[in-house]
């Protein structure tokens, strides 16, 4: 089941005079029949990204999803390929 809908959120008190409202998406999917050796997807999601329908709440969700390949990405660069440990110095 997905769920969504549009929110404006208010900047704290105190900066109100600098910073305008914000128009934000709140995505709540949950999965309704998961397998029984997992727990169920539970995400909820802001994006400041418009969402018009369905079709657009899922898209987002599939981007999401996408996101932890990348952190494994990342994770394998920095651990295992010791990536931070080679930094340039120079151009040459």
């Amino acid at each position: 089941m997905v769920k969504f809908a549009t929110i404006k959120t208010l900047p704290p008190v105190g900066k109100q005079k600098h910073y305008s409202p914000r128009v934000l998406t709140y995505t709540h999917a949950i999965e309704e029949k998961p397998p029984p050796e997992r727990a169920a997807i539970d995400w909820k999601l802001v994006t400041n990204l418009q969402v018009n329908d369905l079709s657009g709440a899922v898209e987002k969700l599939g981007w999401y999803a996408l996101r932890w390949k990348a952190e494994v990405f990342h994770k394998v660069m920095k651990s295992g390929c010791c990536a931070e440990e080679v930094r340039l110095e120079t151009a040459e």
